[in-house]
Parts: structure tokens; C-alpha cells; sequence
């Protein structure tokens, strides 16, 4: 499992709390459900580019969507992620607009 920490000016803004509490979420469903999605080691790759970009002081939306991208065709039709995936993208979306 992985954790998401952030420090500094960023840690308060309250869409960035929401995109990482949605992101740790998703990563401790995915430890439960690995065994329903399409590529556990594309969904991992992903969550990890997520994390990292979240940590960055401006994150790069594009990146962000890009990976999205990526982390819903690695989960396939596993409906008990996709949902947890889809609240992590909105709050994704709201970070970056």
C-alpha cells in the first residue's frame, strides 16, 4: 500500500486533500481487488504517476488527464474500482480547472 503525503502551501488547499484522499482510496481497493482488473501492474504505474504528480507544487493537468486515461483502461470492466476511479478523477478535475 501506498501512502500520499504533502507538505507545504499546497498540503492546505482543500482539492489537493480531496484528490489524495480519493487516490489513497483507490490504492487500498486495488490491494483488495487486484484480482478483478485488466493490468495490476498498469494500474500500479499509473497510481504511482498520479502520486508523484500531486506532489509536485503545480501539478500538470495534462499529465494528470493523460494518466487518468491510462489507470481506466488498466482497470478494465472491474466495476468495484470504477467508481473509486471516477471520484478520483473529479477530484482531479476540480484541482486542475
Amino acid at each position: 500500500m501506498r501512502q500520499v503525503h504533502v507538505s507545504g502551501p499546497a498540503a492546505s488547499d482543500p482539492r489537493l486533500l480531496t484528490a489524495q484522499t480519493r487516490l489513497a482510496e483507490l490504492v487500498a481497493a486495488l490491494d483488495t481487488h487486484a484480482d478483478e482488473v485488466h493490468s495490476i501492474d498498469s494500474c500500479r504505474q499509473a497510481v504511482g504517476r498520479i502520486d508523484e504528480e500531486l506532489r509536485e507544487p503545480a501539478p500538470d493537468g495534462r499529465r494528470l488527464t493523460e494518466t487518468l486515461e491510462m489507470l481506466t483502461l488498466a482497470l478494465g470492466s472491474a466495476t468495484s474500482l470504477t467508481s473509486l476511479a471516477g471520484s478520483l478523477r473529479t477530484a482531479i478535475e476540480a484541482l486542475i480547472s
